[in-house]
């Protein structure tokens, strides 16, 4: 299986870094037929372990298509977005890949619909977002990311710490009262960092398949679908 492509890399990476990249394009070119007379030359490269002028092209060509700052070399964007074509061929190995099922809801436990979830790696000096999601009418959100070098970065060699940020309908940032992780359908609350209300939450070590609900303290109710009708029909009932 192919590993997570990590940037930068170039004719001075490491051979193993090089190949593997190699390995990616391979995949990803050979449905192409108007780049099938570089396959061979891609292959003579992998074999040779070298960051050649067809590994160059080929790259260049793949940031072209994607409309990324064409270099022949793999700087972020590039690696971001050859991860993401790689993820949905469930062609990067078991080990880089991170799921997560989740829930939004109100301290009753009734889901929470169309809130933005965003899913960052925390580190002391820097958090950095990896993915984003919307809940769905049940309050429910899923995230598949990988994780790659460049998170790695700060944590190698333990998974990843993960933090949450929520954003309501409208926009507005949404404070998160607590998560909790489930497991075999039971509930357990994931401490804050200190002892205080406004310290951060955060999946320290999380596992590759969490299956979380996050509860949200409304500062108001909101209404039930028989209250919204009641109101609608309150102005007419007088007419009756």
């Amino acid at each position: 299986m192919i590993k997570a492509i990590a940037s930068p890399i170039n004719e001075n990476s490491q051979v193993e870094t090089i190949q593997n990249l190699q390995s990616a394009l391979l995949l990803l070119l050979r449905p192409l037929e108007d780049q099938q007379n570089n396959l061979e030359g891609l292959l003579d490269d992998q074999r040779e372990g070298r960051y050649g002028g067809i590994t160059k092209e080929v790259v260049a060509v793949f940031q072209s298509r994607s409309e990324l700052t064409v270099t022949g070399y793999v700087d972020q964007p590039t690696a971001d977005a050859l991860n993401r074509l790689l993820q949905e061929l469930t062609a990067i190995e078991e080990s880089s890949r991170w799921s997560i099922q989740g829930q939004i809801t109100d301290t009753l436990q009734r889901g929470l619909p169309e809130y933005l979830v965003l899913v960052s790696e925390y580190d002391l000096d820097a958090i950095t977002q990896i993915a984003e999601s919307r809940s769905n009418a049940d309050g429910r959100f899923e995230f598949t990311f990988v994780y790659s070098e460049r998170l790695r970065d700060q944590d190698r060699p333990t998974a990843p710490d993960l933090i949450f940020s929520l954003f309501d309908p409208n926009g507005a940032e949404t404070k998160i009262s607590a998560i909790f992780l489930i497991d075999n359908q039971q509930e357990s609350n994931v401490p804050r960092l200190a002892d205080s209300n406004e310290a951060p939450i955060v999946l320290m070590n999380a596992s590759q398949n969490l299956k979380i609900r996050i509860s949200v303290a409304l500062s108001q109710r909101p209404i039930t679908e028989f209250e919204d009708l009641i109101a609608r029909l309150t102005p007419f009932m007088g007419q009756m």
